[in-house]
């Protein structure tokens, strides 16, 4: 028997019941900080689209840009030219071969940083504010110098006109001149302006060749000295035809001009806008078997139509008989003599349907070219 002391097991209504867990372990696979390639090509593209729009506006940038500096470029040559024409005496404002004379260049080229073309237009000018407008016997009242500069700009061709009036020192002097009126329009009977109108007098000396543009109106108001159907007058324009006046020996018209001191000569021209105008010819140069109908006569052959080509259609129909022919045998051969001459004449008959379609194409072409 057991002392007091000792252990003593305790006893349960309900014995608690020990399980065994395991725990199971999972790796799961750590998440890629990478870019995928559509990933890359997007971001690509976006960046090149981006450079580029950076890129045209940077080259546009710098075209305005120099587009900018070739017009103060102009404004300075022009302005130069203008301070030059008015250190000059006035009985020297005036262009070489023109009316008035003088020395100045009608057309020179300059180069600064480009090329830059300047035309110089001097022309005797009626002022209508001086009481007697219109019947005022002295019509070169004062000069009027237009320069006129032109350049290539970076995106199209450019021009500007600087004027400046020369008014005399003293009272106003006829010196011989009269005036020529010349007025352009068009087939419309519409005014023309900035036309182009040369004058030549080879009679005077100097010799007289200028050049002028018609004002807004279509008038070119020219005074010139006294001359007998000296006058050459040869107006164009830009996209448009050519009038002119002839020599008197010539019975066309109008004539030459004539002007006497004092006196108004007018002359209108028209010219239009020219067309466009397609010509194709064919050469007569073909082979034996067929011809253009042929120049037995001088007079010009409308509509010309191919003669049959014999040498192709016979061919073909030779091509087709023969087809034929080797049908017929094939359907009374054996089946293997039956197959082989069926494919010779199949082939037999597409040749001649290639013969003839490409005498019928032939034909056709050549037709289309007439």
């Amino acid at each position: 028997m057991a002392g007091e002391g000792a252990f003593q097991p305790q006893k349960y209504d309900n014995p608690p019941t020990i399980t065994k867990t395991t725990k199971t372990m999972t790796k799961t696979p750590k998440k890629s900080n990478a870019f995928t390639l559509v990933e890359v090509i997007v971001s690509v593209a976006i960046i090149a689209i981006l450079v580029l729009g950076i890129y045209s506006l940077i080259l546009l940038s710098l075209r305005l840009t120099a587009d900018n500096k070739y017009y103060v470029e102009a404004i300075e040559i022009a302005n130069q030219k203008i301070e030059q024409i008015r250190n000059l005496p006035y009985d020297e404002v005036g262009v070489v071969s023109g009316i008035p004379s003088g020395n100045l260049p009608q057309v020179e080229t300059i180069s600064r940083d480009g090329d830059f073309i300047v035309n110089t237009y001097v022309t005797f000018y009626d002022d209508p504010y001086d009481g007697v407008a219109g019947v005022d016997p002295i019509i070169n009242d004062y000069k009027i110098v237009s320069v006129k500069v032109g350049w290539q700009g970076k995106f199209e061709y450019k021009n500007l006109t600087v004027f400046s009036k020369i008014i005399p020192r003293t009272e106003e002097t006829a010196e011989g001149y009269g005036l020529l009126k010349i007025l352009v329009s068009d087939a419309n009977a519409s005014p023309l302006a900035d036309a182009s109108v040369r004058v030549i007098n080879n009679a005077l000396v100097p010799t007289v060749d200028v050049t002028n543009p018609t004002d807004a109106s279509g008038i070119l108001y020219l005074p010139a000295l006294e001359s007998f159907q000296g006058y050459e007058i040869i107006v164009t324009r830009a996209g448009y035809g050519t009038d002119q006046s002839y020599d008197i020996s010539t019975s066309k018209s109008p004539s030459h001009l004539s002007v006497t001191e004092g006196d108004k000569t007018e002359e209108a021209f028209s010219i239009d806008v020219l067309g466009n105008l397609q010509i194709r010819t064919v050469s007569n140069t073909l082979p034996d078997n067929w011809r253009v109908n042929q120049p037995l006569t001088t007079r010009d052959q409308v509509n010309a139509s191919v003669s049959s080509d014999k040498t192709s259609s016979a061919s073909a129909r030779a091509f087709c008989c023969l087809s034929f022919s080797f049908s017929r045998i094939a359907f009374s051969s054996s089946s293997f003599s039956r197959r082989s001459l069926s494919l010779f004449s199949f082939i037999l008959l597409l040749v001649s349907c290639a013969n003839c379609l490409f005498s019928f194409e032939v034909f056709i072409s050549f037709r289309s070219n007439l």
